[in-house]
């Protein structure tokens, strides 16, 4: 596996889409998986997330962080957890971090740094 995309979300419902599509929008990397770790969100999406699932079963992983063992921690711990989980389970040679509410404009994004990044070696 050439690269794996990590989506943190939490209560992302309305961007996560446009994050999950700017993923699967790029070309020329052919060999990549999306892995979406959810720190336990309350509104749609965890069904958001299942729906992409069930649509690119061989591109995109989920997990769903549990909320309840990390009632009051801070928000920017909870997110570096659901990170750190992401990479244990990660396959890529590179890793790409993206929140579920940014997204790549340009569709040729990955496959330019994968490119500086392999003629770097």
């Amino acid at each position: 596996m050439l690269l794996s995309i990590i989506i943190v979300s939490y209560n992302e419902g309305k961007y996560i889409s446009q994050a999950i599509e700017s993923c699967l929008s790029q070309v020329g990397v052919c060999d990549y998986e999306i892995i979406i770790g959810d720190d336990g969100s309350t509104d749609n999406s965890l069904e958001v997330i299942k729906e992409y699932y069930k649509r690119y079963p061989n591109k995109i992983r989920y997990f769903v962080m549990d909320r309840d063992e990390t009632d009051g921690v801070i928000g920017a711990i909870r997110a570096s957890n659901v990170i750190k989980a992401a990479f244990a389970i990660a396959k890529g040679k590179y890793i790409n971090i993206l929140s579920a509410d940014d997204y790549f404009c340009d569709d040729n994004k990955l496959q330019k740094a994968i490119d500086m990044l392999e003629n770097e070696n």
